[in-house]
């Protein structure tokens, strides 16, 4: 358990300073997706937790969005709680150089997201198309994995919209953290989940 613990934390080490460098680094830009609103749960794993917070998107453009905190629920094995609330917790920012990430940290296109990939030394980078034949839910994904070390990330994409919908971190094998959309709805009324 230990062992775990200490590979958690690394994790989130190694995210935090990743997620900075990229929120230092991405330009403005006028809209990457189409319009949507979004629900998506982000869970992280322990020894003995599993901790799980709900958030709620609602995304125009990079310059217009808006992210609200829905519910957090946490199951350490003596039982599970859970705090509801719809606090308004992220908004459209930017910075004097015009620089900021909207939404969630990994609300990122695929090109962005293999690039991030490529920085990093050592990772190897894969790309696919994951057919609607060959996808748990029957809908074409781009699922792209970056490996380094015992370190494994990969983020699935909606085939026709690029929209990310979810995001795994693992580490030699056992998963971290993961990002999963449980709803996203286009602003023409279209359901993509």
């Amino acid at each position: 358990m230990r062992r775990l613990a200490i590979i958690t934390t690394t994790a989130l080490v190694a995210v935090l300073a990743g997620v900075t460098i990229f929120a230092i680094s991405y330009p403005v830009t006028s809209a990457r997706f189409p319009a949507f609103e979004m629900t998506y749960e982000d869970t992280s794993f322990t020894a003995d937790t599993r901790h799980t917070v709900v958030y709620h998107l609602v995304y125009e453009n990079d310059r217009n969005w808006n992210q609200a905190w829905v519910s957090s629920t946490t199951d350490d094995g003596t039982g599970t709680r859970t705090t509801t609330n719809t606090e308004r917790i992220y908004g459209p920012s930017s910075s004097p150089s015009g620089y900021h990430v909207p939404g969630p940290w990994w609300l990122v296109d695929e090109q962005g997201y293999i690039g991030r990939g490529q920085l990093l030394s050592h990772a190897i980078v894969t790309s696919e198309k994951l057919g609607p034949d060959k996808s748990d839910d029957g809908r074409a994904y781009r699922v792209v994995t970056i490996t380094r070390a015992g370190e494994q990330t990969e983020m699935r994409f909606d085939a026709a919209t690029g929209i990310p919908v979810r995001y795994e971190l693992r580490f030699w094998g056992e998963v971290v953290s993961r990002h999963t959309v449980t709803s996203l709805v286009l602003a023409n009324g279209r359901r993509i989940r």
